[in-house]
């Protein structure tokens, strides 16, 4: 996984968290599929403004 400056090798059982407005992406080298769980967090500074209209 690169992002920005850097790059790491996300290994089986990590939690890893990084900024998705910089440049990303992803390879997998290996010779098994890979399945990532992806979560997209609200900045607590909009839920206001999300949740207002929710009904």
């Amino acid at each position: 996984m690169k992002t920005g400056d850097e790059e790491v090798r996300m290994k089986e059982g990590e939690l890893w968290w990084f900024d998705n407005n910089v440049m990303h992406e992803a390879s997998n080298d290996g010779d098994e599929d890979r399945i990532h769980m992806i979560f997209d967090m609200l900045p607590e500074a909009l839920a206001d403004q999300v949740f207002s209209h929710a009904s």
